[in-house]
């Protein structure tokens, strides 16, 4: 019996080792990406609490966003309005709040959302 837990111990530490390897690949990737996303100021003042780029928060990342209305020609304009007057039910219960943009910054964010890679 204890040769047994001598023989297998080393296998199911290097499957614990290989399962954290990836782990810190995948993150390292996640966080690659977001280096090379360039965020502009109004998001990182406005949106940045409740949202992130790749991973849901609050509320979606605004990666779903893009995915959601990539196929959608009036994608600026609905995610404009939504940032300006908030909007509830799209993603789930929790409400988005009105945000205190102007018509112009709201459209920006959203150029933004739907220019993402």
């Amino acid at each position: 019996m204890l040769l047994y837990l001598f023989l297998t111990l080393p296998i199911l530490l290097s499957g614990c080792s290989k399962e954290t390897e990836k782990k810190e690949q995948l993150q390292k990737s996640e966080e690659a990406k977001a280096i090379n996303v360039k965020i502009p100021p109004v998001v990182k003042d406005k949106c940045i609490m409740c949202h992130d780029v790749f991973k849901r928060k609050v509320g979606p990342s605004f990666v779903q966003v893009r995915d959601r209305y990539k196929e959608d020609p009036k994608a600026i304009e609905k995610i404009s309005r939504s940032i300006k007057r908030g909007s509830q039910g799209k993603w789930g219960r929790v409400a988005m709040l009105p945000n205190d943009v102007t018509e112009e910054e709201a459209k920006q964010i959203a150029e933004w959302i739907m220019s993402l890679k």
